[in-house]
């Protein structure tokens, strides 16, 4: 496989919900963090990521491919960046939801043959149901639910500003 193919395999196997095959396009000690945020280093654990994916909100997924660019960095060495539109993602009440796009941004190594990702990042770029999504993934520890089912941001502690030449905080 050359550097232009790996798009295309990706896409292909994430299409498939082939968890096996987009593992294999990690290098063996390669990280990955998919698009829900799960974060996996080595193949055996990106597999059980794309597996778990797989079997829920993109069981029925597509990806979409839009532009794309490839830096070579060295001989053995480049960075793939490739937008993506994902289609058939699942709600957890089984409707589907509005399509999404995403990036993946890849560090890829050649081995000899292929040329497999020592980094590989897929994330979400722009959803109309962003904090849905969140709520199916889980949202990271500065976020909490309202009412209404949507993740929203604590407010971060303001910092003390001291007045000049007074000494006392306002």
């Amino acid at each position: 496989m050359i550097p232009d193919d790996f798009t295309r395999a990706f896409a292909f196997a994430f299409g498939d919900q082939n968890a096996e095959a987009l593992a294999e396009l990690l290098a063996e000690d390669g990280t990955a963090q998919t698009l829900t945020g799960i974060w996996a280093e080595g193949r055996d654990e990106a597999r059980a990521a794309f597996a778990a994916e797989a079997t829920g909100i993109f069981a029925r997924a597509r990806l979409v491919t839009g532009k794309g660019s490839m830096l070579p960095l060295s001989p053995d060495y480049c960075l793939l960046r490739q937008r993506f539109v994902v289609t058939g993602a699942l709600e957890e009440t089984g409707q589907e939801m509005p399509r999404f796009g995403a990036m993946l941004v890849a560090l890829l190594q050649s081995d000899g043959l292929n040329w497999r990702a020592v980094s590989l990042t897929f994330t979400m770029v722009s959803c109309p149901l962003i904090g849905r999504l969140r709520l199916l993934v889980g949202a990271p520890n500065d976020e909490r639910r309202s009412r209404r089912g949507v993740s929203r941001r604590l407010p971060q502690q303001r910092p003390r500003r001291i007045a000049r030449g007074i000494g006392h905080s306002i």
